[in-house]
């Protein structure tokens, strides 16, 4: 699969888990770091899509797989990494089942 797809599926999926996670993000009181999907720049709704399609394209991978050790070492930024790809995961297996 590739990371520059016009697939709205792909692209439904990359914005739903951003939000989730952006969601996330404020319950803890961070309301900086993530933007709304609309109000993110083209390199970082595709860093997004990738991050989808590695997923789609990997059943077998981690959360943490797209990322490095250290950016995981912080809770908020593990949790957000398991709530992008459990939302990946739950959408993948829903279409699926259609």
């Amino acid at each position: 699969m590739t990371t520059e797809t016009t697939d709205p599926g792909i692209l439904a999926i990359a914005r739903v888990a951003h939000e989730a996670t952006q969601a996330y993000a404020r319950s803890a009181g961070d309301y900086a770091t993530q933007q709304a999907w609309e109000a993110l720049d083209a390199k970082d709704q595709k860093t997004a899509v990738a991050r989808v399609c590695f997923f789609l394209d990997n059943p077998a991978a981690e959360p943490g797989s797209v990322h490095n050790a250290l950016e995981l070492q912080d809770s908020t930024q593990r949790a957000k990494a398991f709530i992008f790809h459990g939302v990946v995961r739950a959408i993948a297996r829903e279409q699926a089942r259609t």
